[in-house]
């Protein structure tokens, strides 16, 4: 996925399906403090840990607050 597009969620409550596999994270959208090519979710449930990735794992994000959906 684009930067532009990821850029846009940043901050906001999404729903985050990566490439290789079908698992949905669901958390705020936020930049990587260490690298900032890369993009991190950081989770509503403090129970899971937060995760780290680059632009072009992205497989598409939803807006928990409206339901669109990205690809």
């Amino acid at each position: 996925m684009r930067k532009e597009k990821l850029n846009m969620a940043l901050h906001a409550p999404i729903k985050l399906v990566l490439n290789g596999n079908d698992e949905i994270y669901t958390g705020y959208l936020a930049k990587d403090l260490y690298n900032p090519r890369r993009y991190c979710i950081l989770p509503i449930d403090v129970s899971q840990s937060v995760i780290v990735f680059p632009a072009s794992y992205v497989k598409q994000y939803t807006y928990l607050n409206n339901n669109v959906t990205i690809k």
